[in-house]
């Protein structure tokens, strides 16, 4: 121990903040995990998908408690849809590159429709990319 009372307090209470911040982070994983278990379970009852949807209202509450600088992807796409996230190296990209993140969609079950919830204009490639014919959705 220091001889020091006054640094003796400060590990002290540096180690009861320790245990308090412990015993949250313990309290977090547990609803983390009993909410990740809660989905699961909802998700195997296809009874359940009748109720699984998302309101204009939800994505607004979303888009406020998020930085403003932030976009949204929001994808519809049938059952069966399948998405692929290539591994993207930045080095690709030239410097000040708008696109760097791909994202590849396919369904044999009907459209795909994606939204973009932004308070900016953003010019979607894949826009582009259907009126020449490159884009199967």
């Amino acid at each position: 121990m220091n001889e020091n009372p006054q640094l003796e307090l400060e590990i002290k209470n540096l180690s009861k903040e320790y245990e308090k911040l412990c015993a949250e982070e313990k309290l977090l994983d547990y609803w983390l995990d009993k909410t990740n278990e809660d989905l699961q379970n909802f998700a195997k009852n296809e009874e359940n998908t009748k109720y699984a949807f998302v309101t204009f209202n939800d994505i607004k509450n979303l888009k406020k408690s998020s930085e403003s600088n932030e976009t949204f992807l929001i994808i519809k796409a049938p059952k069966g849809t399948t998405m692929e996230l290539p591994l993207s190296n930045e080095s690709e990209f030239g410097e000040g590159q708008e696109y760097p993140h791909q994202i590849f969609l396919h369904s044999d079950n009907g459209e795909i429709i994606p939204f973009i919830v932004s308070d900016e204009k953003i010019d979607w490639e894949f826009e582009n990319q259907k009126k020449h014919g490159d884009f199967n959705g």
